[in-house]
């Protein structure tokens, strides 16, 4: 296992999701197949809401959904496969209030349990095989993924059913135990902040209502308010009341809330009849009318009439690392059975359907995935873990994701932690491995987490947690140039052995900074980022590198000797000696590296000076072997209750020699409880292990088992030792070192023992493992050549520079070449570098962004090649004037268009918000103004006071939608809904947007104006002057300069883009030109007509509007926020001069001196920098009056 084999002391089951959720498909496009992956998949809110929000439930949608869920804890996919056998029911609708009660209460009346134990006698019927489960009823949509998992879903089922036929005394005392749970429960959680950050941006008043109904819940065992209900709800609910790691005993969170996976900010929305916030039963209503409606959605879906089936989905128990490498080697070896381990405290390996993932499979299952939720798996196994599972099964296409979430706080600066959780700086890792964030390209985000921030820089009590969502993405899908037919975007990567070995190690100690003594003695947690939490173990490592290995190019053999070095010469680890042969191990069993002491030939050489006691009789000795602990329950027992006490500490086994002074860490370990038999002897021994479903509540001993280097075991074998013990820290220190002594050993053997060592070279019950390890790690890249180099900093820990090499092939460019022609460059897009030689052009391509102004050319007349050497052009220096270039990129999948950087929405499927109510949309003023990050508003203040000007052309478009939102939302004078986007000078409007309406985007914590717009090109001007000269007075006038405007013309496509509901044409110009956007000059169109007036009735509700109509294209329009990991945002929160909910203090838009129209983006006067000017023509008019006055700044 790539993760550290944790003690199961501290575990809770968490029946209900903890966070809102989400449109699984945002970053696809419309029409693009969803091939979804649920690590650590909870409940089924995501499923439920995707098809409710991506309108997947009405006849015109086209897309099949296909969804994986992977959850290590059985009980929760129990439950999600009840609730969706229900909703498949013909009297789902019917039953949606029982539903609830099953799926949310703890305590549930006799209706309810009546249906669940109807629902689960039927389940358990259908389920006693695979074959009866495909041919049941709900097996053309539910599947499962191995026998395994359908077995221990209906262990779950039955013991449902159980419940409600024990004999009165057991059945008084599960009702007695219960209650009892839920007591101290209630008693322990007197305040949680789930269901408040649920709420978004209506977090301040939701944080006086959504706690008591927490404790509502945890007091009643309802959400109900109604009296009656109360009272007959008194039998426990059984899915609540048993999980796989805690046997039959209520280990239910303390903080599981039921309003925390829903969108409780709908509630919260103004209401015309209403008044106030809304009580705590509106509160709950509004819950249950979501998951109404998700339901409903769902269950039209499964009734849908389509070709393909509509949904499927399929269920994995066990661990999700397990799952990711299984899918690959399945992917690769059409081999269904896998040398994988379920999970980590389980020995039965991972055999995958064959129905579903077999070579004659009639529908295979997915085994690579466009869109990957990992829910907050990081916070749990490490977010390098997490990327480094999924990175090889995401399928390589532009819109194809890997979502990751945060909860835990985590390092110096909550809100930068995913710096620190990379290990590294971001470009490098994704060179590493081939991904990055979409935010760290764009360097904005269309996701608010406004209220994450607010809460942490003015609650910082409040700072335990900081929840933040990160989309990770191929690089080079943001540039739709480099993601065409022709251009491979796998290309090998190039890189200096020495500065290769030095990036890796700086890694190194940074996955293992839980072993620094810096870390150790270096204070509060908080301040030591790594010292309380272990992720990685030398596993994770050795999978990084064997992950690198494929997509870098260098002189491996050479970089793997000057890395060991520094590993071997390095003082910051204490304990990084003890581990350097499990590193090694691991580094050789996945074909990265082989030390010496690893290789055949030193096992040869070994074998000829005569067979060491240890293999005695052995014909061959592989370079690595298998250890098999047998821990006796007996000494687990006898600590049991300190580990517990401990709560989840890192376990490992020991191998030491007093006499030859080793010891030696391993901490990829596999255990299991359970009874075991041998077969065979010397190289041909086999253990299997019959796994023990008691666990450690069980009387069977722990079985341990783990690779190891076979030399170590001939220095003195009479003398060594194989302990299981727990890592060190200290907390660990602190209460185990009394019982277990310094080493903190829990058991300790002889090596010779055969009672409980054993020798083996196979894993228990993983037959021909090896094999296929092997055949898994040796499996090639697909990959190109390398073209591209790398060159790092000075310290190895940034890129410096990036160089490509283009040899010159044509003709006519080597004779101009050879000739003594100029070799120039310029840049066409972000990615992209166009090289020219004479009269011949030819286009670079770059893995990332660079910056072609600084680029360098090394020429090679005689060999026909050209180097050009840039630097990557990543962060806020590259925000300015020319920025913007590529900074909103259209990418296709096949036919299907979709924004790269900017989600999708279902416009009608988002709650419409009420604008006219006072005050009613005062919770928007924060949410527009924390757009901006310190050194914007910093920035923006410069301007505002006439002391400087902006060259931020990202923010001066932050700026003009800051503008819209205020002006249609009434926030700010003078209110408008019709907006003129207009470049300075005489030219004018390019482009016209009519605000129609503005919503609630819940799952994004935004808001989006639902908005038309009409590009003012040359064919369409005379068809609506008319109508213009009828508006005019209602038109606000957004100034920009000429980079502005071609923002703007990058914008609208994506903005259009996102909430598009109709198909491109045959004759799309996006098609017919081959750019997106069409044009970014004035009078000239940049999106395709394949949308203009397609659903625009919705105009004709306001009068003079209508004549728009067939010119229109609707588009979402929504605030870009700034990236807190990125920059600094928010920090003035701290001086008390806003609060979340308050009223941000913000200035007036500005007046023009001249006519007095207030706009913000008004022109400065050139000498003076004081006045403000709306146009060339007021500022003209002024003059004579602002003469006397003006002085040259």
């Amino acid at each position: 296992m790539a993760h550290p084999l944790l003690w199961p002391g501290k575990v809770f089951f968490y029946p209900i999701g903890n966070t809102s959720p989400i449109c699984l498909t945002q970053d696809l496009a419309l029409e693009e197949t969803a091939n979804i992956l649920l690590l650590g998949c909870g409940d089924p809110r995501h499923i439920l809401f995707t098809v409710h929000a991506s309108a997947a439930d009405v006849p015109q949608s086209s897309r099949p959904l296909d969804i994986t869920c992977c959850d290590v804890e059985s009980a929760v996919l129990a439950r999600n496969v009840l609730l969706l056998t229900l909703l498949a029911d013909e009297d789902a609708s019917d039953n949606i209030t029982k539903i609830w009660n099953l799926f949310y209460h703890l305590y549930i009346d006799k209706a309810s349990l009546s249906l669940l134990i109807k629902q689960c006698q039927k389940l358990v019927n259908i389920s006693e095989t695979l074959q009866d489960w495909q041919a049941s009823k709900y097996g053309h949509f539910l599947k499962m993924c191995t026998a395994k998992t359908l077995l221990q879903l209906r262990h779950f089922w039955t013991l449902y059913l159980q419940t409600e036929s024990l004999p009165p005394q057991k059945h008084k005392r599960f009702q007695e135990d219960f209650a009892t749970n839920i007591r101290r429960n209630a008693s322990s959680s007197q305040y949680t902040f789930s269901s408040v950050r649920s709420a978004g941006p209506f977090s301040v008043p939701a944080i006086m209502v959504l706690p008591k109904i927490f404790n509502h819940y945890w007091k009643t065992g309802t959400t109900s308010y109604d009296s009656n209900e109360i009272s007959e709800a008194k039998l426990a609910n059984p899915t609540f009341a048993y999980s796989s790691s805690s046997s039959d005993k209520f280990v239910v969170h303390y903080g599981t809330d039921p309003i925390a996976p829903f969108h409780p900010a709908e509630a919260f929305l103004p209401r015309p009849a209403t008044s106030g916030s809304p009580s705590e039963e509106d509160v709950v209503t509004t819950a249950k009318a979501q998951f109404r409606r998700w339901a409903v959605a769902f269950s039209c879906l499964l009734r849908k009439s389509s070709p393909e089936y509509p949904v499927t989905i399929r269920v994995f128990a066990g661990d999700a690392l397990a799952f990711c490498t299984a899918l690959r080697y399945c992917s690769m070896t059409k081999d269904t059975s896998t040398p994988l381990y379920t999970s980590p405290w389980d020995m039965t390996s991972i055999i995958l359907n064959e129905t579903n993932y077999g070579p004659n499979a009639a529908f295979s299952a997915p085994t690579a995935f466009n869109v990957i939720e990992t829910s907050n798996l990081l916070d749990h196994i490490g977010l390098l873990n997490v990327l480094i599972a999924t990175s090889p099964i995401l399928s390589r296409v532009p819109t194809s994701t890997i979502y990751t979430e945060a909860l835990l706080s985590y390092g110096v600066d909550p809100m930068s932690s995913l710096l620190d959780r990379a290990c590294c700086d971001l470009p490098t890792l994704s060179f590493l491995l081939g991904l990055i964030p979409s935010t760290f390209i764009s360097q904005f985000t269309t996701h608010s987490n406004v209220h994450e921030i607010v809460s942490h820089r003015g609650s910082p009590s409040f700072a335990s947690q900081f929840h933040e969502r990160v989309a990770w993405k191929i690089p080079a899908g943001a540039d739709p140039a480099v993601c065409r037919p022709g251009v491979d975007v796998n290309q090998r990567t190039g890189f200096d052995a020495s500065q290769l070995a030095k990036l890796l190690f700086s890694i190194y100690l940074k996955m293992f900074g839980n072993e620094d003594l810096k870390n150790i003695m270096g204070g509060p947690p908080e301040r030591s980022p790594g010292a309380t939490l272990t992720h990685y173990n030398r596993r994770t490592f050795a999978e990084l590198l064997r992950v690198a290995k494929e997509r870098i190019h260098v002189d491996w053999q050479q970089t793997m000797s000057k890395f060991s070095e520094l590993v071997v010469a390095d003082k910051n680890l204490i304990i990084g000696s003890n581990n350097y042969q499990d590193m090694c191990c691991q580094l050789h069993l996945l074909g990265v590296d082989t030390v010496d002491t690893l290789s055949i030939e030193y096992s040869l050489s070994r074998q000829r000076i005569g067979s060491p006691e240890t293999f005695r009789g052995w014909k061959t000795i592989p370079p690595t072997i298998c250890i098999v602990l047998v821990v006796p329950q007996a000494a687990i027992a006898s600590v049991r209750s300190l580990l517990d006490q401990t709560g989840t500490p890192s376990l490992h086994v020991e191998i030491h020699s007093p006499s030859a002074r080793f010891s030696n860490m391993f901490t990829s370990i596999q255990a299991a409880y359970g009874t075991f038999h041998t077969t065979g002897t010397r190289e041909n021994k086999r253990i299997v292990v019959r796994c023990d479903s008691t666990g450690r509540f069980g009387e069977l001993p722990l079985v341990i088992s783990f690779w190891m280097p076979s030399w170590i075991l001939t220095l003195a074998p009479r003398d060594t030792h194989v302990a299981m013990g727990v890592q060190s820290t200290p907390g660990t220190a602190k209460l185990l070192l009394g019982k277990l002594g310094m080493n903190l050993r829990i058991f300790s053997s002889p090596l010779m023992d055969e009672r409980n060592v054993h020798i083996l070279t196979e894993r228990p019950n993983l037959e021909a493992g090896v094999e296929k390890a092997a055949a898994l790690a040796a499996w090639p890249a697909e990959l190109g050549p390398c073209s591209t180099t790398i060159r790092m900093d000075d310290p190895c820990r940034q890129i410096e520079m990036v160089t490509v090499r283009m040899d010159v092939t044509d003709t006519s460019a080597q004779s101009s070449l050879a000739g003594g022609a100029t070799v120039t460059t310029t840049q066409l897009s972000p990615y992209v570098v166009q090289v020219s030689i004479g009269n011949t052009k030819q286009s670079t391509y770059f893995p990332l962004p660079v910056d072609a102004l600084k680029s360098k050319l090394r020429v090679a007349r005689k060999s026909m090649y050209v180097e050009v050497v840039v630097p990557v052009a990543l962060g806020p220096a590259y925000r300015g004037v020319k920025a913007l270039l590529g900074r909103f990129p259209i990418v296709s999948h096949g036919q299907n268009l979709t924004s790269w950087n900017v989600h999708r929405v279902d416009l009608d499927r988002l709650p419409a918000l009420q604008t006219t109510t006072p005050g009613s949309m005062e919770w928007l003023r924060p949410l527009c103004f924390l757009m901006f990050s310190d050194r914007e508003k910093r920035a923006r203040e410069g301007v505002s006071s006439g002391t400087g000007v902006s060259p931020d052309t990202l923010m001066n478009l932050k700026d003009s939608l800051l503008s819209i939102f205020g002006a249609s939302s009434g926030l700010s004078e003078p209110n408008a809904r019709v907006f003129a986007l207009a470049q300075d000078g005489p030219i004018g409007a390019y482009t016209l947007i009519f605000v129609n309406e503005l919503r609630l985007d819940l799952a994004s914590h935004t808001a989006v104006a639902d908005a038309w717009v009409l590009p003012m090109t040359l064919e369409i001007l005379p068809h609506v002057l008319d109508a213009i000269s009828g508006i005019t007075a209602s038109i606000m006038h957004i100034k920009t300069d000429a980079e502005e405007m071609r923002a703007w013309k990058q914008f609208l496509p994506a903005i259009t883009e996102r909430c598009r509901t109709w198909k491109h044409k045959t004759t799309c110009e996006y098609e017919a030109h081959g750019a997106i956007p069409l044009s970014m000059e004035w009078a000239e169109s940049p999106i395709c007509s394949c949308g203009r007036g397609v659903g625009s009735q919705a105009l004709s509700k306001v009068e003079k509007w209508s004549a728009f109509m067939p010119y229109v294209t609707r588009a979402a329009l929504s605030p870009l926020f700034a990236v807190s990991y990125l920059e600094e945002v928010g920090t003035w929160l701290t001086d008390g001069e806003a609060v979340l909910g308050t009223p941000l203090a913000t200035s007036p838009a500005p007046s023009c001196a001249a006519c007095q129209k207030k706009q913000l983006n008004l022109r400065l006067c050139g000498k003076c920098k004081k006045v403000r000017y709306c146009s060339p023509e007021c500022q003209k008019k002024d003059w004579k009056a602002h003469k006397a006055h003006c002085t040259q700044s």
